[in-house]
Protein backbone atom coordinates (compact mmCIF):
# COMPACT_ATOMS: atom_id res chain seq x y z
CA UNK A 1 0.00 0.00 0.00
CA UNK A 2 1.11 3.44 -0.77
CA UNK A 3 2.04 5.16 2.44
CA UNK A 4 2.60 9.27 2.38
CA UNK A 5 5.79 9.23 4.40
CA UNK A 6 4.77 13.18 4.96
CA UNK A 7 1.81 12.05 7.21
CA UNK A 8 1.31 13.86 10.42
CA UNK A 9 3.56 16.80 9.02
CA UNK A 10 3.43 20.27 6.97
CA UNK A 11 4.13 18.30 3.84
CA UNK A 12 1.21 15.93 4.42
CA UNK A 13 -0.66 18.16 2.17
CA UNK A 14 1.33 19.08 -0.18
CA UNK A 15 1.97 14.96 -0.63
CA UNK A 16 -1.50 14.14 -1.27
CA UNK A 17 -2.23 17.01 -3.59
CA UNK A 18 0.93 15.70 -5.85
CA UNK A 19 -0.31 11.98 -5.64
CA UNK A 20 -3.97 13.07 -6.51
CA UNK A 21 -2.42 14.96 -9.61
CA UNK A 22 0.27 12.32 -10.70
CA UNK A 23 -2.68 9.61 -10.54
CA UNK A 24 -5.32 10.94 -12.34
CA UNK A 25 -2.64 12.30 -14.86
CA UNK A 26 -2.06 15.76 -16.74
CA UNK A 27 -4.19 15.48 -19.59
CA UNK A 28 -7.14 14.78 -17.10
CA UNK A 29 -6.64 17.40 -14.68
CA UNK A 30 -6.18 21.06 -14.84
CA UNK A 31 -2.36 22.05 -14.20
CA UNK A 32 -0.95 21.79 -10.59
CA UNK A 33 -2.17 24.25 -8.13
CA UNK A 34 -0.27 27.04 -6.84
CA UNK A 35 1.82 25.56 -4.32
CA UNK A 36 3.60 27.01 -1.69
CA UNK A 37 7.52 26.31 -2.00
CA UNK A 38 7.97 24.45 1.28
CA UNK A 39 5.22 21.93 0.18
CA UNK A 40 6.82 21.75 -3.43
CA UNK A 41 9.06 18.76 -2.76
CA UNK A 42 5.92 16.85 -1.11
CA UNK A 43 4.25 17.77 -4.32
CA UNK A 44 6.85 16.10 -6.57
CA UNK A 45 7.53 13.25 -4.49
CA UNK A 46 3.51 12.78 -3.96
CA UNK A 47 3.09 13.08 -8.26
CA UNK A 48 5.26 10.37 -8.49
CA UNK A 49 4.29 8.23 -6.28
CA UNK A 50 0.78 8.92 -7.73
CA UNK A 51 2.26 8.16 -11.18
CA UNK A 52 3.56 4.94 -10.49
CA UNK A 53 0.45 3.87 -8.36
CA UNK A 54 -1.32 4.93 -11.81
CA UNK A 55 1.04 2.69 -14.04
CA UNK A 56 1.20 -0.28 -11.39
CA UNK A 57 -2.36 -0.07 -9.61
CA UNK A 58 -2.87 -0.20 -6.06
CA UNK A 59 -1.57 -3.53 -4.62
CA UNK A 60 -4.10 -5.82 -3.19
CA UNK A 61 -3.53 -8.63 -0.69
CA UNK A 62 -4.54 -12.30 -2.11
CA UNK A 63 -5.01 -13.33 1.22
CA UNK A 64 -8.24 -14.95 1.45
CA UNK A 65 -10.02 -15.78 5.05
CA UNK A 66 -12.60 -18.23 5.51
CA UNK A 67 -15.39 -17.07 6.85
CA UNK A 68 -17.48 -20.19 7.19
CA UNK A 69 -14.86 -21.46 9.71
CA UNK A 70 -16.54 -19.56 12.24
CA UNK A 71 -19.99 -19.84 11.42
CA UNK A 72 -21.71 -22.20 13.74
CA UNK A 73 -24.42 -24.79 12.53
CA UNK A 74 -27.27 -22.98 14.46
CA UNK A 75 -26.28 -19.92 13.69
CA UNK A 76 -26.57 -20.63 9.78
CA UNK A 77 -29.66 -22.91 10.23
CA UNK A 78 -31.40 -19.25 11.35
CA UNK A 79 -30.13 -17.22 8.94
CA UNK A 80 -31.25 -20.01 6.22
CA UNK A 81 -34.62 -19.96 8.79
CA UNK A 82 -34.59 -15.84 8.34
CA UNK A 83 -33.92 -16.09 4.63
CA UNK A 84 -36.93 -18.19 4.32
CA UNK A 85 -39.41 -16.16 6.30
CA UNK A 86 -38.95 -13.18 3.78
CA UNK A 87 -39.25 -14.98 0.88
CA UNK A 88 -42.71 -15.97 2.58
CA UNK A 89 -43.68 -12.58 3.46
CA UNK A 90 -42.79 -11.56 -0.12
CA UNK A 91 -44.79 -13.83 -1.61
CA UNK A 92 -47.64 -12.88 0.78
CA UNK A 93 -47.25 -9.65 -0.03
CA UNK A 94 -47.65 -10.29 -3.70
CA UNK A 95 -50.37 -12.57 -3.49
CA UNK A 96 -52.30 -10.04 -0.91
CA UNK A 97 -51.79 -7.38 -3.50
CA UNK A 98 -52.51 -9.16 -6.71
CA UNK A 99 -56.00 -10.44 -4.67
CA UNK A 100 -56.62 -6.94 -3.94
CA UNK A 101 -56.32 -6.06 -7.64
CA UNK A 102 -58.74 -9.04 -8.49
CA UNK A 103 -61.54 -8.15 -5.90
CA UNK A 104 -61.18 -4.61 -7.20
CA UNK A 105 -61.79 -5.51 -10.66
CA UNK A 106 -64.49 -7.71 -10.36
CA UNK A 107 -66.32 -5.16 -8.42
CA UNK A 108 -65.48 -2.16 -11.00
CA UNK A 109 -66.86 -5.30 -13.62
CA UNK A 110 -70.10 -5.79 -11.58
CA UNK A 111 -70.59 -2.43 -11.24
CA UNK A 112 -70.31 -1.90 -15.12
CA UNK A 113 -72.69 -5.23 -15.72
CA UNK A 114 -75.08 -3.61 -13.31
CA UNK A 115 -75.15 -0.13 -15.39
CA UNK A 116 -75.15 -1.61 -19.07
CA UNK A 117 -77.70 -4.47 -18.57
CA UNK A 118 -80.03 -2.57 -17.61
CA UNK A 119 -83.63 -3.40 -19.47
CA UNK A 120 -85.78 -0.68 -20.52
CA UNK A 121 -89.37 -1.93 -20.78
CA UNK A 122 -90.96 0.97 -22.14
CA UNK A 123 -91.39 1.88 -26.23
CA UNK A 124 -89.26 4.51 -28.12
CA UNK A 125 -92.99 6.25 -29.13
CA UNK A 126 -93.37 6.19 -24.94
CA UNK A 127 -90.30 7.68 -23.66
CA UNK A 128 -89.90 10.34 -26.84
CA UNK A 129 -92.93 12.81 -25.44
CA UNK A 130 -91.29 12.43 -21.77
CA UNK A 131 -87.56 13.33 -22.99
CA UNK A 132 -88.86 16.36 -25.24
CA UNK A 133 -90.44 17.31 -22.21
CA UNK A 134 -87.65 17.22 -19.64
CA UNK A 135 -85.25 18.59 -22.70
CA UNK A 136 -87.65 21.81 -23.12
CA UNK A 137 -88.07 22.38 -19.17
CA UNK A 138 -83.95 22.36 -19.07
CA UNK A 139 -83.65 24.56 -21.83
CA UNK A 140 -86.34 27.45 -20.30
CA UNK A 141 -84.09 26.80 -17.07
CA UNK A 142 -80.92 28.02 -19.55
CA UNK A 143 -79.59 24.30 -20.10
CA UNK A 144 -77.98 23.67 -23.16
CA UNK A 145 -77.05 20.10 -24.36
CA UNK A 146 -76.14 20.80 -27.70
CA UNK A 147 -73.62 23.36 -28.64
CA UNK A 148 -75.74 24.42 -31.56
CA UNK A 149 -79.25 23.92 -30.48
CA UNK A 150 -81.75 26.25 -31.73
CA UNK A 151 -83.41 28.83 -29.79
Amino acid sequence: MTQNPYAGTAGEVGWQMGFAYGFTGPEFTAPPPPISPELMEAFNEGRLAGQQTAIEGFPVSSECIDVKADVSEGEDTLVHGIDILEVVAIAKDVFAKHIADAVGGAVVLIGELMITSVRHDQQPEEVLPILGAQLKTSKRMGIHYFAHSRQ
